[in-house]
């Protein structure tokens, strides 16, 4: 995942079948998702992101490894070691509290 220049960054509630850039997971009429838009280069791109993923890429605050401006590898994998290396300890928890920040709303059965 590159992202050059980020252009926007937002929540949207889908008005119309998508599917995740991420993971290839359905985005269904009705539920919240991620959208980013950017430039790299002369390219300009579209990202679609469910909400597990928005969730973990918002973990992750876009932690450029490498300097390349791309995300490389398991995005659920990256989210667990910054929150690690973030001195976090329940990952479970971190994942709430972010999709809580992010999409304002908790799953039910959620505190």
């Amino acid at each position: 995942m590159c992202y050059g220049t980020i252009l926007w960054d937002r929540v949207h509630k889908a008005r119309k079948m998508h599917r995740c850039d991420v993971c290839g997971r359905a985005i269904e009429p009705g539920n919240k998702y991620r959208s980013t838009g950017g430039k790299d280069g002369s390219e300009l791109m579209n990202m679609a992101y469910c909400g597990k993923c928005a969730t973990r890429l918002a973990i992750t605050d876009h932690n450029d490894t490498d300097g390349d401006g791309c995300i490389s590898g398991d995005l659920k994998e990256i989210a667990q070691q910054h929150a690690k290396a973030s001195g976090w300890r329940r990952f479970r928890g971190v994942m709430r509290r972010a999709r809580e920040r992010l999409f304002g709303e908790l799953k039910e059965g959620e505190k």
